[in-house]
């Protein structure tokens, strides 16, 4: 989409300081967006239909049965909603993981493994991930609903407090959640996740962000996203993770069977259309929240290199939404923090977490 970067750019600035006009762009680039895509993706099948429309369900990759990792396991909830979890380590206090867009526990691997040691560590996949994810109802994503089952997951696996961590869309969740229910939340830890408020502002006035969240438009559109991401074997999907910007810099941090592990994710039947869902129904739903201050120590870890979030989307945050805050950048990682520094991320989690610990 970079020629929409070289005809818009110039009248953006401008554009978007009108929210009204802001509205009716959004609509305009939906079109265009659609029209664009519809023509890329038709000369792609022409090209060659076979390899276009090879879109199988991937086998199951190996690593994701490494009993390291933990267990398996499935909840039925008192909503009765059934949620599917990742538990692992034996410790009294609860850490309770929400993975991003594409991601599902196995993007915390070396999270799970740093911190399976101290914590009972939960990675959940709400509705719209993993197994959960057959379910395609746009109306089960309603944004309370989703928070509701991470209060009943936190209340029925622990003692209705935790450590919550969140990446990219878990992240805005994670977010959401403190502030909707602050009891349960001990310690938040947030990765290039910007607070949603101080996102919707700079997305709806600053063009630069505008254009990095080209990506909101389009994942709206039905069908047309599901085909965009799946077309030629995933390709879209390996791209998200791979390609510079937005992927993983060191693939040492994600080799070539780390890779077949988020297909074989997103290739499971209804998988990619209950991940757009968040986009399509939970995502504008964080708009109507009304937000306050957060009082819980709270961490964002930030990898500099983010190719969809500009920096400029923090700014505020301390002065509106929480003075207990720390802001760790994370020098040469990009929007996937925790597979492009693994390490340090654990590092930096790790000495904060035992820091809030002595300040208690």
């Amino acid at each position: 989409m970079k020629f929409l970067e070289v005809v818009l750019g110039p009248i953006l600035p401008m554009l978007t300081h009108f929210r009204h006009v802001s509205l009716f762009l959004h609509l305009v680039l939906a079109v265009i967006y659609g029209l664009a895509t519809s023509v890329v993706l038709a000369v792609k099948y022409l090209m060659d239909p076979g390899k276009f429309t090879k879109w199988d369900q991937h086998p199951r990759p190996t690593v994701l049965d490494a009993k390291n990792y933990g267990k398996h396991e499935t909840i039925n909830l008192s909503n009765g909603n059934r949620m599917y979890y990742m538990v692992s380590g034996e410790g009294n206090k609860l850490m309770v993981v929400l993975p991003g867009f594409l991601s599902f526990w196995y993007s915390h691997r070396h999270q799970i493994m740093e911190f399976k040691k101290d914590y009972l560590v939960v990675t959940i996949d709400p509705r719209r991930y993993g197994p959960n994810g057959i379910i395609v109802d746009r109306s089960v994503y309603d944004l309370g609903l989703i928070l509701n089952d991470i209060r009943l997951v936190i209340d029925t696996l622990g003692d209705g407090h935790c450590v919550l961590c969140g990446h990219e869309c878990g992240g805005l969740l994670a977010w959401a959640f403190t502030q909707l229910y602050p009891d349960y939340v001990d310690k938040l830890v947030i990765m290039n996740a910007p607070h949603p408020k101080l996102y919707t502002e700079c997305y709806d006035t600053n063009s630069a962000q505008f254009l990095k969240g080209w990506y909101l438009t389009l994942y709206a559109l039905p069908y047309l996203a599901e085909l965009y991401l799946k077309h030629n074997d995933y390709e879209k999907v390996k791209a998200r993770l791979t390609a510079m910007p937005p992927g993983v810099k060191n693939r040492n941090h994600l080799p070539d069977e780390d890779i077949e592990a988020f297909v074989y994710n997103a290739s499971s039947p209804g998988t990619l259309t209950a991940m757009l869902n968040f986009y399509r129904t939970t995502a504008h739903e964080l708009r109507t929240i009304s937000w306050g201050r957060i009082d819980c120590p709270t961490l964002v870890l930030w990898g500099d290199n983010d190719a969809f979030v500009e920096l400029v989307c923090l700014n505020g945050l301390f002065d509106r939404f929480t003075a207990n805050v720390k802001i760790q950048y994370v020098s040469g990682a990009g929007h996937w923090v925790q597979h492009t520094q693994p390490q340090i991320v654990n590092r930096i989690m790790r000495s904060w977490l035992i820091d809030s610990d002595k300040r208690k």
